[in-house]
């Protein structure tokens, strides 16, 4: 499994979007949740009250245990499909990435996960998201929206992440950083040092 973190507006529907094209599987856990709240909620609580609700009756794990069950389903039908893995997209949190893992380390066939942090220069996050929107949004809200994320522990991932690629610039440039990642984790063009400098998150 591959893991697909960042801030809102990094790229990572563009990025996933491109892996799609390399044979590689897709479940975005917004979405799916958020799916799974409008079919199985039950009630009329909004998507917040329901989480809320479900964190208070079952921990802290209520969504991680949801969407685990959610994957498992999602790769029994990409192992038929022979697909070459599943991109996660959307994790805030550490603990949630680990607590999935552990759910699914058998369905997975006992590889080890992989985490990906997409990140840009906050300017240029601000600047993609009000296009994306097609909303008006002060750098300071902006600013606020993803110390959101912050306190959810996307930072965790941050540092924690086996590769960290900045998508700073046009499409082409991320195109082009994507290929030679999949290049790196499918063996293609070997595990160069080249390849490390650019992509493994520094551990020091």
């Amino acid at each position: 499994m591959i893991f697909l973190a960042g801030p809102h507006a990094a790229g990572k529907t563009l990025f996933a979007n491109k892996l799609r094209q390399y044979n590689f599987a897709i479940i975005d856990l917004g979405p799916t949740l958020r799916q799974v709240h409008k079919t199985n909620s039950g009630s009329s609580s909004s998507f917040g009250e329901w989480i809320a609700a479900g964190e208070q009756q079952c921990g802290r794990h209520f969504t991680d245990e949801i969407l685990a069950e959610e994957i498992k389903a999602f790769l029994n039908v990409a192992h038929k499909h022979a697909l070459i893995d599943v991109v996660i997209v959307g994790s805030r949190s550490l603990s949630g990435i680990r607590y999935i893992e552990g759910k699914l380390h058998a369905t997975s066939d006992g590889k080890k996960s992989v985490i990906i942090f997409l990140d840009a220069p906050t300017e240029l996050l601000y600047e993609r998201y009000q296009r994306r929107e097609q909303q008006q949004m002060t750098l300071p809200a902006f600013k606020e929206l993803l110390a959101e994320d912050e306190k959810l522990g996307i930072n965790t991932i941050r540092r924690e992440a086996d590769y960290h690629i900045v998508n700073d610039g046009d499409e082409l440039a991320l195109q082009h950083k994507i290929q030679q990642f999949v290049a790196t984790v499918l063996g293609d063009e070997g595990d160069t040092s080249e390849n490390r400098m650019l992509y493994r998150t520094d551990q020091n």
